[in-house]
């Protein structure tokens, strides 16, 4: 940031994977306007070094801008309810309400939620349409998602999701 001293940055590979250092980066810089590319492992590396070749170099002009990460599949409720049935798994249809209130009594009882929703996101991080969702409060629960369910090391962090009006709390 000393040497090019811009408002906007955008980040791709596994360094924008790092979001302590993001906060660090943002809190002791000025720049206010961040993009980070979903595809953010090395994926993003070879992705930024293509695009960079067809414009930079082809002199090719841009012709999309990417607007969210959710460009995977999408599954109708139809095919979700006959790939259930195919596996011969239990299930209970909900509306909306209903839905939001059941998953959250099943979280404050301590257990672990997968919520599937929408197009499947691009990149290794769960954005909220194919996450698994579990009380942050319990003391074991990290090491729990960790060893059952994650199948990783044991300092592997997990990314929280909050309200925004509880961000600074």
């Amino acid at each position: 940031y000393k040497k090019v001293p811009l408002e906007n940055l955008a980040m791709a590979g596994g360094c924008a994977l790092n979001s302590v250092a993001n906060g660090k980066l943002f809190s002791r810089t000025s720049f206010r306007h961040t993009w980070i590319q979903p595809a953010a492992g090395d994926e993003g590396l070879a992705i930024g070094a293509a695009l960079h070749t067809y414009h930079a170099v082809l002199k090719q002009p841009r012709r999309y801008v990417m607007k969210n990460p959710y460009l995977g599949p999408e599954f109708s409720e139809s095919r979700i309810e006959t790939d259930l049935k195919k596996a011969n798994l239990q299930y209970r249809r909900f509306e909306r309400d209903p839905l939001v209130e059941a998953v959250a009594e099943q979280i404050a009882a301590g257990n672990v939620v997968g919520w599937f929703q929408g197009r499947m996101e691009w990149g290794p991080r769960a954005l909220g349409n194919r996450s698994i969702v579990a009380h942050p409060g319990l003391p074991n629960m990290k090491d729990a998602l960790n060893a059952r369910i994650k199948h990783r090391e044991w300092f592997r962090p997990f990314a929280p999701s909050i309200m925004a009006e509880y961000q600074h709390q």
